[in-house]
């Protein structure tokens, strides 16, 4: 079936269940607009500037699990920075659609508006690296593996990616030969982790859990209020991800956030013997300066693609 890339791309991000996306116009994405405008499945949420489509896009990110906004090249992609990083920040995967001059222009090396004024179009793409956990130039050529990638990345990593889109290619038609499809990564033996932590759960006479945004991130508050009710382990929350926990639960304690916790609680986990740490991150403003008084080295920390 025959479509134009723009076409394809919001298919694919439609088929993630998004059905929202934001951004400003700008001219080097006007064109690629009419494919999103046009659809049934999908609203276009114009924007006072980028800065607030982006932060827009992050919470509804949060509510539906991926978001995805449009920005213009240039001035419109670093206007969107400071959300996009805090996207990152947190683990909010949002799809940053940068709509570019054409490759005939970039080839040439002309000087255009909204390029720095050298020649050069690859500035911003570098920008983004750091705040970002995937980056995509899109052509006809590559569309159908480097979006799906993108997207796939963002999925699994719960964390904004950038998708660099000249404005000729998406216009361009590509033949679709398969639609797209969440990708199923392959999951990861643990067993011998679970063990050390049973193990260290199982000796302690004072354990606690506590958790953080990555729960929130992950869709996983079902899954951990499981594992509480079993262990039968209270619960601490962080300032950073409120919400990770059934607040209504039995063994729900509080907010800890060290020496500007209430006594008890400050109390109970400083001198737990064993803290576990899913889905949290120590950082200074959740633990007033680290004040916390247990030692760090002692904690069992679960974090994505981290387990110490």
């Amino acid at each position: 079936m025959k479509k134009r890339v723009g076409q394809y791309l919001m298919d694919c991000i439609s088929d993630v269940g998004v059905d929202k996306v934001f951004g400003v116009p700008g001219d080097f994405n006007l064109t690629f607009l009419d494919d999103i405008i046009s659809r049934d499945d999908m609203k276009w949420i114009g924007n006072t500037n980028e800065l607030n489509a982006s932060y827009a896009a992050d919470g509804y990110a949060r509510m539906k699990g991926i978001a995805a906004m449009v920005t213009t090249f240039g001035v419109g992609e670093l206007s969107a920075v400071n959300g996009i990083a805090g996207s990152y920040a947190e683990r909010v995967p949002v799809i940053q659609i940068t709509g570019a001059p054409t490759r005939a222009v970039e080839n040439a090396g002309k000087y255009v508006h909204h390029s720095l004024g050298e020649g050069k179009f690859d500035d911003y793409r570098n920008m983004y690296a750091s705040i970002t956990t995937a980056q995509a130039y899109i052509t006809p050529e590559n569309a159908q593996s480097e979006i799906p990638r993108v997207i796939n990345a963002a999925l699994y990593e719960k964390r904004p990616v950038h998708i660099h889109l000249p404005i000729d290619v998406a216009n361009s038609e590509i033949d679709v030969a398969t639609p797209f499809e969440i990708e199923q990564r392959p999951q990861t033996d643990v067993t011998k982790y679970m063990t050390m932590v049973k193990d260290k759960l199982q000796s302690a006479d004072k354990p606690v859990i506590i958790t953080g945004h990555e729960i929130n991130s992950f869709n996983l508050h079902e899954k951990l209020e499981q594992f509480v009710k079993r262990s039968q382990i209270p619960v601490v929350q962080l300032s950073l991800g409120k919400g990770a926990f059934n607040e209504t639960s039995p063994y729900y304690m509080g907010i800890y956030d060290a020496s500007l916790a209430e006594e008890d609680i400050r109390n109970y986990v400083d001198q737990s013997d064993a803290i576990l740490n899913i889905g949290a991150k120590l950082t200074d403003s959740a633990t007033a300066g680290y004040s916390y008084q247990f030692d760090i080295d002692d904690v069992v920390m679960i974090n994505h693609h981290h387990l110490k």
